[in-house]
């Protein structure tokens, strides 16, 4: 199930919602940020019960991902996830590098195990988070911007006083970032 807007440039975004928020989580916030983009929100379903496995998570999506790509005839990838969507796109970015011309992992919650990844270089990175969020604590936040930072992409990190909520100061953030 994927919800899409057509768009009238050559720029893609994908959005992956958190678990148990609806597809289009993120979806509006995509189209009114970038207007002429093709935006396509995207279900992860895994068809199990418990934690999905990641690095193959990552590697179906970034194939749905390169379908996407040749349907819209995009030129520009953009990702952007909240929780749970978050850590799948980090996944996709891993599994695909170079797919992604930037990504927005709003609120990952889990540490990126793995080596390193040369071909991230330059790609832009936002990681946000909550000061006082438990899940994921602050610690695995900057890890995971750490870890980005070690891949020599572009990393701006961004925090909010809050926990794993999106408040209005992460939102003009997130649209910095991608305009």
């Amino acid at each position: 199930m994927a919800k899409r807007s057509a768009g009238t440039d050559d720029h893609l975004v994908l959005t992956f919602h958190a678990e148990g928020r609806p597809v289009d989580q993120l979806h509006g916030a995509a189209c009114t940020f970038l207007p002429e983009a093709h935006v396509v929100s995207t279900s992860r379903e895994t068809g199990g019960t418990g934690e999905p496995d990641l690095a193959e998570l990552g590697r179906a999506m970034a194939s749905a991902a390169r379908e996407e790509i040749e349907r819209t005839g995009a030129r520009r990838v953009t990702g952007i996830g909240h929780s749970r969507g978050a850590d799948v796109l980090a996944a996709v970015a891993i599994a695909a590098p170079g797919l992604f011309d930037a990504i927005a992992l709003l609120h990952p919650t889990r540490p990126i195990a793995g080596g390193d990844v040369p071909a991230l270089a330059m790609t832009r990175v936002l990681v946000t988070g909550g000061k006082t969020d438990d899940s994921p604590p602050p610690e695995v936040t900057q890890a995971i911007a750490d870890w980005f930072s070690m891949q020599k992409a572009d990393v701006m990190l961004a925090w909010h006083p809050g926990k794993h909520e999106i408040p209005q100061s992460e939102v003009d953030t997130l649209g910095d970032f991608l305009i």
